[in-house]
């Protein structure tokens, strides 16, 4: 794009399409990863990410602003995991401050064949536990890799046009 051999609108369609071909097609395994790792989620829950971390990054990218697809599903799945915990919270007992649950951290545990609780009633201590919103030493891989990566790439790049200064 900055070189002008792609205009920025092409670019944002073609990156649009790319990941939603790799979702359907070769993004399985993240969608695993996003799913077990982060947080104990069902597959679909993993796709809902997936669809809203790309939708955020492709929108992001039209105004302007830089951000990683990881960044986004990360922050996606603390989102819901955080979302979910004002489950015990109906939204007529929210418009009208008929409150009396205490808010807490939620949790996304997804368990074979457990009952799924309807909106309004309260979960299980368990599933209303911090230690089961999401994998604190997956978020920290994450976030370690932003910061890893693009540190190495910066290194690598400059001691490849020093060492190779006709480029």
């Amino acid at each position: 794009v900055s070189s002008g051999a792609l205009e920025i609108n092409t670019a944002i369609i073609v990156a649009t399409v790319a990941i939603g071909l790799g979702g359907f097609t070769i993004a399985r395994r993240t969608m695993e990863s996003v799913g077990s790792e982060l947080s104990d989620i069902p597959l679909l829950a993993a796709l809902i990410v997936m669809i809203t971390a790309s939708t955020i990054t492709t929108a992001l990218s039209w105004a302007g602003i830089p951000i990683s697809l990881v960044m986004a599903s990360v922050m996606t799945i603390v989102g819901l995991g955080w979302g979910r915990a004002t489950r015990p919270v109906t939204a007529r007992e929210a418009v009208r401050g008929d409150v009396d649950t205490e808010m807490t951290m939620g949790a996304l545990k997804a368990e074979p064949d457990a009952p799924i609780t309807q909106i309004g009633e309260e979960e299980s201590d368990e599933a209303l536990s911090a230690d089961n919103l999401f994998n604190p030493r997956a978020i920290m891989k994450y976030v370690s890799m932003w910061i890893i990566g693009p540190s190495m790439s910066t290194l690598l790049a400059y001691g490849f046009f020093i060492a190779v200064p006709f480029v």
